[in-house]
């Protein structure tokens, strides 16, 4: 699933909206974290059956951004742990971290 292009929607979850989803979903959502034009770090949310990306914002409504991406990944391993696939965009790079749980399966059932 490429998100690279994806735009991402004016609406924006907050954190508890992001931890509904994560109940309530499973692994029916994907995280890419990127960096924004100003140089910081954020991410978005890509629900698998729909066509927009969700950005997360603060409890003040600004957009939830890190100066370190390492931050901003381990925010996105906390609160996104069963994503199905979570993207780190870095340049021309993506680096993909898939879920162990759902990767396993495959092999298995391979």
């Amino acid at each position: 699933m490429n998100m690279k292009n994806m735009e991402v929607s004016s609406r924006k979850l907050s954190l508890r909206e992001l931890q509904m989803i994560a109940a309530s979903t499973g692994d029916q959502y994907v995280t890419t974290i990127y960096q924004t034009d100003a140089g910081f770090w954020t991410f978005k949310v890509k629900l698998k059956e729909k066509e927009i990306a969700l950005a997360i914002e603060t409890t003040r409504g600004g957009l939830k951004v890190w100066r370190n991406v390492l931050n901003a990944i381990l925010y996105v391993q906390k609160n996104c742990q069963f994503a199905s696939e979570v993207f780190v965009q870095i340049s021309d790079w993506t680096l993909v971290r898939l879920n162990p749980e759902k990767h396993a399966k495959k092999i298995q059932s391979n």
